[in-house]
């Protein structure tokens, strides 16, 4: 979880109890988005600098940070995907808000999964990786940026369609690796 220290946001573990805390994070800066490996050996976080956010990998067993981008403007939201050594973010690197996929093992390689002129965020991978779950908001020509809706993605043909049909916002979302549910 991510929580304030010395006027700061950092990354921080503990066990489910609440109890062993452990602080992960040392950059004095807003550190937060914190999402686990399928192996639970590595977090994905964005850290945000004065000009641009960053992610960052770090590995648990040797407490070593390295950064997958920093891009120009905005680098957030990563996770992983399953049974894979690859990732899923949003950036925003050709002046547009997009989803983007990296392979951790050729990091700078990336690949665009979104080209439009929606805002998308959030991007979260089915537990089987075959689907991708990720908030989109429309502009309208005017700049006013609609309510965030949810949609899904499949992985591969990269088409996307709502998951709601209604005009509620939702955000936020995460899929459940055990009962293949999402929360919002």
């Amino acid at each position: 979880f991510s929580a304030w220290s010395g006027g700061k946001k950092e990354i921080y573990l503990c066990d489910v109890d609440g109890s062993n805390l452990r602080k992960k994070t040392n950059f004095k800066n807003i550190t937060v988005s914190p999402k686990w490996s399928p192996d639970n050996r590595y977090l994905l976080y964005t850290v945000y600098g004065k000009a641009s956010t960053s992610i960052f990998q770090m590995d648990l067993n040797t407490n070593k940070h390295r950064i997958l981008t920093h891009y120009r403007g905005m680098n957030t939201g990563a996770s992983f995907r399953p049974k894979t050594n690859s990732i899923i973010m949003t950036l925003s690197k050709d002046r547009m808000v997009d989803l983007y996929w990296m392979d951790l093992n050729n990091i700078g390689k990336i690949g665009r999964l979104t080209k439009n002129s929606n805002i998308e965020s959030s991007p979260i991978f089915s537990p089987q990786g075959n689907e991708i779950c990720f908030v989109s908001s429309t502009v309208s020509s005017a700049g006013k940026v609609n309510s965030p809706k949810l949609q899904i993605m499949n992985a591969s043909s990269l088409k996307a369609r709502p998951l709601f049909s209604d005009s509620s916002e939702r955000v936020s979302p995460d899929w459940s690796t055990s009962t293949n549910k999402l929360v919002y």
